[in-house]
């Protein structure tokens, strides 16, 4: 079972390889997995989201438009974002 720690430092570890964005503006939590959006809302990556699976720490892409993932994000519940994840500013 992955820690929900574990799982936002593999995000930000992810968008900060990627993309270059160390820090986390909002995280849900869609069951199976969390979601995680990076800070950065002004690059081309701001919106290509990432999950996280709960029972393996698998990093997989969420991809919209998705029937699937609409209902996903229908039924989400938002999780506070840690404070050693977020932007300073926030």
């Amino acid at each position: 079972m992955m820690d929900f720690d574990k799982a936002c430092q593999l995000a930000v570890e992810y968008y900060t390889q990627e993309w270059g964005c160390s820090t986390l503006s909002e995280i849900k939590d869609l069951g199976e997995k969390w979601i995680f959006y990076p800070t950065d809302e002004e690059s081309a990556f701001a919106n290509f989201h990432i999950t996280i699976r709960k029972d393996n720490g698998k990093p997989e892409p969420f991809i919209l438009p998705s029937r699937e993932n609409f209902e996903l994000l229908a039924k989400a519940k938002v999780v506070d974002v840690p404070e050693a994840y977020r932007s300073k500013g926030e």
